[in-house]
């Protein structure tokens, strides 16, 4: 939850920034609020893992979901380790995992947790709804 809020803030701020750019934006100073993607990438990428450990631990969810969840965690750390030892957004290591990362991994890894979610809940509905 606190990785989704910094991502939200620090895209907010970026939005923000280039649609009504302020008359002295320092733009070498980082993100205040999600320095070098911290929140964005640091934290999610622990909650990834962490996640994904307790869907590897039990029964109720895919192994295979458990391991795209640590290559997500992964990816994640990658990214915020680059971006904090100063790699620029656009360098091409950067660049392909984000995209690899934000239009592949994270879609995947949602609409798979959301339909494992919605299965599970739906056998609870039809098997409460059988006993009555």
């Amino acid at each position: 939850m606190v990785g989704a809020l910094g991502s939200a803030i620090h895209g907010g701020y970026d939005l923000a920034n280039a649609i009504n750019p302020p008359a002295s934006l320092l733009t070498d100073l980082p993100n205040s609020i999600d320095p070098k993607g911290l929140l964005t990438f640091g934290v999610s990428g622990i909650g990834f893992f962490v996640i994904s450990w307790l869907f590897r631990q039990g029964q109720a969810f895919s192994k295979g979901l458990g391991n795209l969840g640590y290559l997500l965690a992964t990816l994640s750390a990658i990214l915020y380790l680059g971006r904090l030892i100063g790699l620029a957004p656009s360098n091409p290591l950067i660049f392909v995992l984000a995209l690899l990362a934000g239009f592949v991994i994270y879609p995947v890894w949602y609409v798979w947790v959301g339909v494992a979610l919605w299965k599970k809940t739906a056998g609870r509905v039809q098997s409460t709804v059988g006993t009555s």
